[in-house]
């Protein structure tokens, strides 16, 4: 060939590489190859977390692919047009599925939060989640008007008027009007009726027309207004309880007017209606056999009780509901309950499921049901969400049931685990170091309340809880240093005043002080055994002896208990020693029981032991 065209010359540099002859010179194949390298380039932008989505300075940084993108695209187009069929089941679904997507987006997240409000009352586990959402929009959008008004809604909605409360106070003043409407109905629901008068009265002309603000209105003049008021605000309420649209929330302001005035029978017709308009709750039913009880219906309250068929659908409704029973005396009832839900809705890790698990053992503990406690014990410690929160408290309560059986050994090495596990809160160390003491258990008690010194520095209750303990377990120092503790917190109370002087007694320091605050305490309480006992160990402190023993001489040791009269005797060996009248001293240490002296006393009672003269012999 002469003279070969382009091709072909491009076709004999290509034979050593077949496929890029075959990619040039096949259109077929050429295509097919150009299309996977466009759906592997597309793939490999599509794919990777490549896209941050947060805003600029967020923490942390939200990074999606351009595929959750346009998930999340579609399942919120695919979520409007649920809702507006009014399948809002779905749609919530939708909403929340394109939230996991894409979570930095305020748009979705205010649409699955608006989405439950329109649900109202929504179901659980949407309520957990847009709960858990709501505080997230508020970081990503640095807590706008308009979305802290929509969490604030998502609260309303969710019936929990403290969190209403407690986000609107931190809001910027003046309120605009949704939220001041907002903040009525809260302080209405929280009892802080006082405070909604007060902002009543401040409230705009236009929003007091608002027809269910006027409601709650209605209900305050109803019951805790006025008595001028009293029948137009009885009067709304009735005709609203009657008719839509408002029905619902009129019967239910109306249940808590009638407990107001203890009118029982309109509160028990006002529950007829709300229960025959499917909108009873637990709450009201709780409600009808409290206030029937207080006004000595209890026998009809317990028959409502019994005869009730709601179930508990959350560890705080059941913790409600035991509750009731509980003071009803329908301890077999509360216990049925328990047995049935506490495994379904204990195994979460929260408070409420602190809370129900703790009464549950409480009550078995209160009716001797050892077995079933043991067996609630063990129970705790199979459920996957809570047997590392609860370790300590179900060790605990193995404990409780052993030591009940009558097995005290292995009920000591169950406390001893229990004493090995970290507590959930300061509250349920404090109460299980109580049982601990109540069982003679004062060391492992003292074990429980020391990691959470740092957070009761200023707390009375707790260093006089410690020093009780301490003095239990005998130990010293912790001993000591708790009474100094309360008493510069409360030097003018009484039982840390006494307890500090008991401690500098034990301790033996400070005699000329101690003298001084055993005075004072006899002189206000002349007919206390423990006073006289205290300030004649410190005038014997002060070697006095001869005060001490006039002291002494009005109080019949023998006729005490083991502890009481040991300190008696205590103070006599000291008497007796300084007096030299040596052999009065060692009948004295013959009755002195050591076990229930402190390190320091045994150490100073040896001490001056080895110092008496030999006991004298018996005549023959």
């Amino acid at each position: 060939m002469d003279n070969p065209s382009f091709s072909q010359r491009l076709a004999l540099r290509c034979v050593e590489w077949p496929l890029v002859r075959v990619f040039i010179f096949d259109p077929w194949f050429r295509g097919l190859a150009l299309v996977v390298l466009a759906g592997l380039s597309v793939c490999g932008l599509a794919l990777p977390r490549l896209w941050t989505v947060s805003p600029p300075g967020f923490v942390p940084v939200v990074k999606i692919s351009g595929l959750a993108w346009a998930q999340a695209w579609s399942l919120q187009r695919g979520a409007r047009r649920l809702a507006a069929a009014g399948r809002a089941d779905e749609a919530a679904l939708a909403w929340q599925l394109a939230v996991a997507h894409n979570p930095a987006s305020p748009t979705l997240v205010r649409g699955a939060l608006e989405q439950v409000i329109q649900m109202s009352p929504p179901p659980l586990a949407l309520m957990s989640k847009a709960l858990g959402e709501a505080p997230w929009l508020l970081r990503l959008t640095a807590t706008n008007q308009a979305d802290l008004i929509l969490v604030a809604r998502l609260y309303d909605a969710c019936q929990m008027p403290a969190l209403v409360l407690g986000l609107l106070a931190g809001a910027p003043s003046p309120l605009p009007p949704a939220a001041q409407a907002l903040q009525l109905k809260a302080l209405f629901w929280q009892g802080r009726l006082e405070e909604f008068a007060r902002a009543w009265r401040q409230t705009a002309p236009d929003l007091r027309a608002h027809p269910e603000l006027a409601l709650f209105q209605a209900a305050y003049q109803a019951g805790w207004g006025p008595p001028d008021t009293l029948s137009l605000g009885k009067q709304l309420l009735a005709n609203a309880a009657l008719h839509p649209p408002h029905q619902v929330l009129a019967n239910r302001l109306q249940l808590l007017v009638d407990a107001q005035l203890l009118e029982v029978n309109g509160y028990g017709a006002t529950l007829g209606r709300l229960t025959a308009l499917g909108a009873d709750q637990l709450a009201d039913h709780l409600g009808y056999w409290r206030l029937l009880a207080a006004i000595g219906r209890k026998a009809e309250a317990q028959t409502l009780a019994r005869a009730y068929r709601g179930n508990p659908t959350t560890a705080s409704q059941l913790v409600r509901q035991a509750e009731a029973l509980r003071r009803l005396d329908l301890n077999d009832a509360a216990r049925d309950l328990l047995q049935r839900y506490a495994t379904e809705l204990g195994n979460e890790s929260s408070p409420a499921a602190f809370a129900l698990w703790d009464l549950y053992a409480n009550l078995l503990i209160q009716t001797e049901h050892w077995e079933e406690l043991r067996s609630l014990s063990v129970q705790v410690r199979t459920l996957d969400k809570v047997r590392i929160t609860l370790a300590a408290f179900s060790h605990l309560m193995e404990g409780r049931a052993l030591y009940g059986l009558g097995q005290t050994g292995f009920a000591r090495t169950a406390f001893e685990e229990a004493a090995q596990q970290p507590f959930p809160n300061a509250p349920a160390a404090r109460q299980a170091a109580t049982l601990l003491l109540q069982l003679q258990q004062p060391d492992l008690a003292l074990r429980l309340l020391g990691p959470w010194e740092a957070q009761h520095t200023k707390d009375l209750g707790y260093w006089l809880q410690v020093f009780q303990t301490a003095y239990e377990a005998k130990a010293t120092t912790t001993m000591a240093r708790a009474a100094d503790r309360a008493y510069e917190l409360a030097p003018a109370n009484n039982v840390c005043e006494n307890n500090y002087a008991a401690a500098l007694l034990i301790t033996r320091q400070r005699p000329a002080e101690v003298l001084e605050l055993t005075a004072r305490l006899l002189a206000r309480h002349p007919d206390s055994l423990a006073a006289r006992v205290n300030h004649a160990s410190a005038l014997a402190l002060n070697h006095h002896p001869t005060a001490a023993a006039a002291l002494l001489e009005r109080i019949a040791a023998d006729r005490l208990g083991a502890l009481e009269a040991t300190m008696c005797y205590l103070n006599w060996f000291q008497i007796h020693f300084e007096l030299r009248q040596f052999d009065r001293a060692w009948t004295d240490l013959d009755r002195i029981q050591t076990q229930y002296l402190f390190s320091p006393q045994r150490q100073w009672l040896e001490a001056t032991r080895r110092r008496l003269p030999p006991r004298a012999k018996p005549l023959s």
